[in-house]
Protein backbone atom coordinates (compact mmCIF):
# COMPACT_ATOMS: atom_id res chain seq x y z
CA UNK A 1 0.00 0.00 0.00
CA UNK A 2 1.50 3.34 -0.85
CA UNK A 3 0.12 5.62 1.50
CA UNK A 4 3.16 8.21 1.88
CA UNK A 5 5.52 9.24 -0.19
CA UNK A 6 8.50 9.27 0.63
CA UNK A 7 8.74 12.97 1.12
CA UNK A 8 6.77 11.66 4.66
CA UNK A 9 8.41 8.23 5.17
CA UNK A 10 11.90 9.82 5.54
CA UNK A 11 10.86 11.76 8.75
CA UNK A 12 10.00 10.15 12.15
CA UNK A 13 8.39 13.50 12.85
CA UNK A 14 6.30 13.41 9.45
CA UNK A 15 5.27 9.91 9.53
CA UNK A 16 3.87 10.68 13.08
CA UNK A 17 1.90 13.70 12.11
CA UNK A 18 0.83 11.75 8.68
CA UNK A 19 -0.22 8.58 11.02
CA UNK A 20 -2.32 11.32 13.23
CA UNK A 21 -3.95 12.30 10.08
CA UNK A 22 -4.97 9.61 8.82
CA UNK A 23 -7.91 9.10 11.85
CA UNK A 24 -9.36 11.85 9.67
CA UNK A 25 -7.99 11.56 6.45
CA UNK A 26 -11.21 10.25 4.72
CA UNK A 27 -13.59 12.67 5.38
CA UNK A 28 -11.04 15.70 5.83
CA UNK A 29 -8.60 15.42 3.18
CA UNK A 30 -10.70 16.44 0.13
CA UNK A 31 -11.46 19.86 2.13
CA UNK A 32 -8.34 20.42 3.60
CA UNK A 33 -6.16 19.70 0.48
CA UNK A 34 -8.42 22.06 -1.28
CA UNK A 35 -8.55 25.06 1.90
CA UNK A 36 -4.53 24.54 2.21
CA UNK A 37 -2.12 24.46 4.69
CA UNK A 38 -3.62 26.78 7.26
CA UNK A 39 -6.83 24.11 7.74
CA UNK A 40 -4.28 21.23 7.89
CA UNK A 41 -1.98 23.15 10.55
CA UNK A 42 -5.45 23.79 12.19
CA UNK A 43 -6.70 20.41 12.40
CA UNK A 44 -3.35 18.68 12.96
CA UNK A 45 -2.91 20.68 15.93
CA UNK A 46 -6.46 20.00 17.33
CA UNK A 47 -6.38 16.25 16.38
CA UNK A 48 -2.45 15.48 18.19
CA UNK A 49 -1.69 18.69 20.28
CA UNK A 50 1.50 19.54 21.84
CA UNK A 51 3.39 16.71 20.38
CA UNK A 52 7.60 18.22 20.96
CA UNK A 53 9.19 16.94 17.82
CA UNK A 54 5.74 16.82 15.56
CA UNK A 55 4.56 20.00 16.97
CA UNK A 56 7.85 21.56 16.35
CA UNK A 57 7.74 20.11 12.14
CA UNK A 58 4.52 21.66 12.21
CA UNK A 59 5.53 25.04 13.50
CA UNK A 60 8.93 25.68 11.14
CA UNK A 61 6.54 25.11 7.99
CA UNK A 62 5.11 27.74 6.20
CA UNK A 63 1.30 26.64 5.10
CA UNK A 64 2.10 26.19 1.40
CA UNK A 65 5.30 23.85 2.78
CA UNK A 66 3.40 22.23 5.54
CA UNK A 67 0.25 21.42 2.43
CA UNK A 68 3.00 20.53 -0.23
CA UNK A 69 4.06 17.73 2.82
CA UNK A 70 0.80 16.57 3.80
CA UNK A 71 -0.96 16.63 0.07
CA UNK A 72 2.57 14.34 -0.82
CA UNK A 73 0.34 10.83 -1.21
CA UNK A 74 2.59 7.74 -1.76
CA UNK A 75 0.24 7.50 -5.35
CA UNK A 76 2.01 10.97 -6.56
CA UNK A 77 5.47 9.52 -5.19
CA UNK A 78 7.04 7.48 -8.55
CA UNK A 79 10.00 6.08 -7.09
CA UNK A 80 7.98 4.47 -4.47
CA UNK A 81 5.28 3.07 -6.75
CA UNK A 82 7.86 1.92 -9.10
CA UNK A 83 9.80 -0.01 -6.34
CA UNK A 84 6.68 -1.37 -5.25
CA UNK A 85 6.01 -2.51 -8.58
CA UNK A 86 9.81 -4.62 -8.87
CA UNK A 87 9.33 -5.84 -5.48
CA UNK A 88 6.30 -7.55 -5.81
CA UNK A 89 6.21 -11.33 -6.25
CA UNK A 90 5.26 -12.09 -9.79
CA UNK A 91 4.19 -15.91 -8.90
CA UNK A 92 1.17 -14.40 -6.89
CA UNK A 93 -1.78 -11.78 -7.01
CA UNK A 94 -0.58 -8.48 -5.85
CA UNK A 95 -3.03 -5.57 -5.33
CA UNK A 96 -1.37 -1.76 -5.20
CA UNK A 97 -3.28 0.92 -3.09
CA UNK A 98 -2.06 4.09 -4.00
CA UNK A 99 -3.56 6.76 -2.22
CA UNK A 100 -3.92 10.28 -4.32
CA UNK A 101 -5.63 13.96 -4.88
CA UNK A 102 -7.52 14.14 -7.45
CA UNK A 103 -6.37 16.77 -9.37
CA UNK A 104 -3.06 17.00 -7.62
CA UNK A 105 -0.79 19.74 -8.56
CA UNK A 106 -3.43 22.19 -10.01
CA UNK A 107 -5.38 25.00 -8.30
CA UNK A 108 -8.48 23.16 -7.35
CA UNK A 109 -6.65 19.86 -6.28
CA UNK A 110 -9.24 18.07 -3.54
CA UNK A 111 -12.36 20.21 -4.39
CA UNK A 112 -15.46 18.11 -4.46
CA UNK A 113 -16.50 19.50 -7.47
CA UNK A 114 -13.18 19.48 -9.88
CA UNK A 115 -13.97 16.36 -11.68
CA UNK A 116 -15.23 18.28 -14.94
CA UNK A 117 -13.56 22.00 -13.91
CA UNK A 118 -11.40 24.02 -15.83
CA UNK A 119 -8.81 26.18 -14.91
CA UNK A 120 -9.18 30.17 -15.30
CA UNK A 121 -7.18 31.79 -17.99
CA UNK A 122 -4.90 33.19 -15.09
CA UNK A 123 -4.42 29.62 -13.25
CA UNK A 124 -4.07 27.86 -17.01
CA UNK A 125 -0.88 30.62 -17.38
CA UNK A 126 0.39 29.96 -13.75
CA UNK A 127 0.39 26.04 -14.61
CA UNK A 128 2.02 26.96 -18.14
CA UNK A 129 5.01 28.91 -16.34
CA UNK A 130 5.45 26.21 -13.66
CA UNK A 131 5.65 23.18 -16.18
CA UNK A 132 8.40 24.84 -18.08
CA UNK A 133 6.23 24.95 -21.25
CA UNK A 134 7.04 28.13 -23.56
CA UNK A 135 3.87 29.86 -24.99
CA UNK A 136 3.04 28.45 -28.71
CA UNK A 137 4.80 25.27 -27.88
CA UNK A 138 1.74 23.67 -25.26
CA UNK A 139 1.45 20.56 -27.99
CA UNK A 140 5.08 20.15 -28.59
CA UNK A 141 5.99 16.22 -27.89
CA UNK A 142 8.51 17.22 -25.20
CA UNK A 143 8.10 20.34 -24.27
CA UNK A 144 8.64 20.98 -20.72
CA UNK A 145 10.82 17.90 -20.35
CA UNK A 146 14.16 18.28 -19.17
CA UNK A 147 15.61 15.18 -21.28
CA UNK A 148 17.08 15.71 -24.35
CA UNK A 149 14.41 15.06 -27.31
CA UNK A 150 16.53 12.75 -28.76
CA UNK A 151 17.35 10.36 -25.91
CA UNK A 152 13.52 10.31 -24.88
CA UNK A 153 12.31 9.55 -28.48
CA UNK A 154 14.80 6.68 -28.61
CA UNK A 155 13.27 5.57 -25.38
CA UNK A 156 10.09 5.36 -27.05
CA UNK A 157 11.13 3.81 -30.25
CA UNK A 158 11.75 0.79 -27.98
CA UNK A 159 8.97 0.25 -25.93
CA UNK A 160 7.10 -3.04 -26.80
CA UNK A 161 3.90 -0.81 -27.79
CA UNK A 162 5.64 0.51 -30.20
CA UNK A 163 7.60 -2.48 -31.72
CA UNK A 164 4.39 -4.39 -31.96
CA UNK A 165 2.95 -4.73 -35.64
CA UNK A 166 0.44 -2.49 -36.10
CA UNK A 167 -2.85 -3.61 -37.77
CA UNK A 168 -2.95 -3.17 -41.41
CA UNK A 169 -6.82 -3.45 -41.38
CA UNK A 170 -9.17 -0.59 -40.39
CA UNK A 171 -12.87 -0.36 -40.79
CA UNK A 172 -14.68 2.57 -41.12
CA UNK A 173 -17.43 3.88 -38.59
CA UNK A 174 -20.89 2.99 -39.66
CA UNK A 175 -23.54 5.27 -39.04
CA UNK A 176 -27.46 5.37 -40.92
CA UNK A 177 -27.93 7.22 -44.22
CA UNK A 178 -28.17 11.16 -43.57
CA UNK A 179 -27.06 10.81 -40.02
CA UNK A 180 -24.02 13.63 -39.69
CA UNK A 181 -21.16 12.58 -37.87
CA UNK A 182 -21.03 12.12 -34.22
CA UNK A 183 -24.82 12.80 -34.39
CA UNK A 184 -26.73 10.90 -31.07
CA UNK A 185 -28.72 7.87 -32.54
CA UNK A 186 -30.89 7.57 -28.83
CA UNK A 187 -31.98 11.70 -30.11
CA UNK A 188 -32.46 11.06 -33.12
CA UNK A 189 -34.65 8.32 -32.17
CA UNK A 190 -36.44 9.99 -29.43
CA UNK A 191 -37.23 13.24 -32.31
CA UNK A 192 -38.71 10.81 -34.72
CA UNK A 193 -41.15 9.63 -31.78
CA UNK A 194 -42.10 12.69 -30.88
CA UNK A 195 -42.31 13.96 -34.38
CA UNK A 196 -45.20 10.87 -34.59
CA UNK A 197 -47.00 11.56 -31.26
CA UNK A 198 -46.09 14.86 -30.09
CA UNK A 199 -48.94 13.85 -26.88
Amino acid sequence: MARFSRRLSTSRAARRCAAGSTIVRTSFIRRSVFAGGAAWRKRLNDEIGDQGDVSRLIERRSDDELAALMNNLGGHDLPSVLEAFHNADPDKPTCFICYTVKGFGLPFAGHKDNHAGLMTPQQMETFRQAMGVRPGHEWDKFEGLSLATDQLQSFLDRVPFSLRRRSAVSAPRARRAGQPAGHNPAGHVHADRLRRDPQ
